[in-house]
């Protein structure tokens, strides 16, 4: 995700930074995208849609319990089948987010899309940018 930043980005890139240190939920891109949308000006930042590094997201659960691990495999597996989980990103992502009704913007990608049609177990580091 590159994101061109209007003016001296040094406090934004810091804020990026620190967010995604603390576990300040999502990937870089969520959460630059989520700054973005509470600045100031929103328009005068434009998240491009070249990725610079990949970063799956994954479920946590215990490791010894198969049973688990299937029913939540086949949890969102028909989330995305039925099409719930496009509308639940769509909700977060793109429409305006209550109480201040902030907008993200974070149109969903074709990683993502990919991700969500070929769900696989790889470790990160068997990921890479496009």
């Amino acid at each position: 995700m590159v994101v061109a930043i209007a003016g001296s980005g040094t406090s934004f890139v810091n804020a990026v930074k620190s967010a995604h240190e603390f576990g300040l939920g999502g990937s870089k891109g969520q959460i630059v995208a989520g700054l973005v949308s509470k600045s100031k000006n929103p328009a005068d930042f434009k998240i491009l849609p070249d990725a610079l590094s990949v970063e799956p997201i994954a479920c946590m659960m215990r490791k010894d319990d198969p049973a688990f691990k299937t029913a939540v495999d086949n949890s969102i597996k028909a989330m995305v089948k039925s099409g719930e989980l496009a509308k639940l990103y769509d909700k977060w992502f793109m429409q305006p987010i209550p109480p201040a009704n902030t907008k993200v913007g974070l149109p969903l990608s074709d990683a993502t899309k990919n991700s969500w049609n070929n769900p696989n177990d790889k470790p990160m580091e068997e990921y890479a940018a496009p």
